[in-house]
Protein backbone atom coordinates (compact mmCIF):
# COMPACT_ATOMS: atom_id res chain seq x y z
CA UNK A 1 0.00 0.00 0.00
CA UNK A 2 1.31 3.19 -1.32
CA UNK A 3 3.04 5.15 -4.13
CA UNK A 4 6.57 5.29 -5.72
CA UNK A 5 7.72 8.27 -6.97
CA UNK A 6 10.32 6.96 -9.06
CA UNK A 7 13.44 9.75 -10.08
CA UNK A 8 16.86 9.59 -11.91
CA UNK A 9 19.55 11.74 -10.85
CA UNK A 10 22.34 13.02 -13.54
CA UNK A 11 24.38 14.40 -10.33
CA UNK A 12 26.73 12.44 -8.06
CA UNK A 13 24.61 13.59 -4.86
CA UNK A 14 21.67 15.63 -3.95
CA UNK A 15 19.17 16.56 -1.31
CA UNK A 16 15.60 15.83 -2.50
CA UNK A 17 12.45 17.21 -1.53
CA UNK A 18 8.98 15.76 -2.81
CA UNK A 19 5.89 18.08 -2.11
CA UNK A 20 2.60 16.99 -2.52
CA UNK A 21 -0.35 19.21 -2.74
CA UNK A 22 -3.99 18.78 -3.57
CA UNK A 23 -5.81 20.12 -6.14
CA UNK A 24 -6.13 23.39 -4.09
CA UNK A 25 -2.70 23.91 -3.54
CA UNK A 26 -2.34 22.90 -0.01
CA UNK A 27 0.48 20.50 0.85
CA UNK A 28 -0.62 17.28 2.27
CA UNK A 29 2.72 15.63 2.93
CA UNK A 30 6.00 16.42 2.44
CA UNK A 31 9.24 13.59 1.93
CA UNK A 32 12.91 14.14 1.75
CA UNK A 33 15.88 12.15 1.14
CA UNK A 34 19.37 12.02 0.36
CA UNK A 35 20.03 10.33 -3.20
CA UNK A 36 22.82 9.03 -5.62
CA UNK A 37 23.22 9.20 -9.02
CA UNK A 38 21.24 7.40 -11.31
CA UNK A 39 17.40 5.50 -10.32
CA UNK A 40 16.27 6.43 -6.64
CA UNK A 41 12.48 5.79 -5.88
CA UNK A 42 10.91 7.20 -2.93
CA UNK A 43 7.60 5.67 -1.51
CA UNK A 44 4.71 7.51 0.14
CA UNK A 45 2.34 5.89 2.50
CA UNK A 46 -0.74 8.04 1.25
CA UNK A 47 -0.77 9.91 4.49
CA UNK A 48 -0.62 13.09 5.10
CA UNK A 49 1.46 15.20 7.55
CA UNK A 50 -0.56 14.21 10.63
CA UNK A 51 -0.64 10.56 9.34
CA UNK A 52 -4.03 10.34 7.98
CA UNK A 53 -4.83 8.51 4.76
CA UNK A 54 -5.55 10.97 2.01
CA UNK A 55 -8.70 10.64 -0.26
CA UNK A 56 -8.79 9.59 -3.50
CA UNK A 57 -8.25 12.12 -6.72
CA UNK A 58 -5.60 14.29 -8.06
CA UNK A 59 -2.17 15.76 -6.36
CA UNK A 60 0.32 17.50 -7.41
CA UNK A 61 4.07 16.21 -7.24
CA UNK A 62 7.21 18.46 -7.01
CA UNK A 63 10.61 16.85 -6.91
CA UNK A 64 13.50 19.75 -5.90
CA UNK A 65 16.89 18.36 -6.09
CA UNK A 66 19.44 20.30 -4.45
CA UNK A 67 23.09 19.28 -4.99
CA UNK A 68 26.30 19.73 -2.89
CA UNK A 69 27.41 22.82 -5.33
CA UNK A 70 23.97 24.50 -4.72
CA UNK A 71 22.27 23.56 -7.81
CA UNK A 72 18.77 23.55 -7.74
CA UNK A 73 16.28 21.14 -10.30
CA UNK A 74 12.67 20.96 -9.83
CA UNK A 75 10.49 19.12 -11.39
CA UNK A 76 6.39 19.12 -11.32
CA UNK A 77 3.73 16.24 -12.14
CA UNK A 78 0.24 15.59 -12.11
CA UNK A 79 -0.63 12.02 -10.35
CA UNK A 80 -3.65 10.33 -9.68
CA UNK A 81 -4.18 8.50 -6.60
CA UNK A 82 -7.81 5.65 -6.33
Amino acid sequence: YGASINYYLKTPRARVTVTIADRNGDVVRTLEAQATAGQNVLTWDRRDQEGRTIPAGVYQVELTATTDEGEIVRLTRTARVD
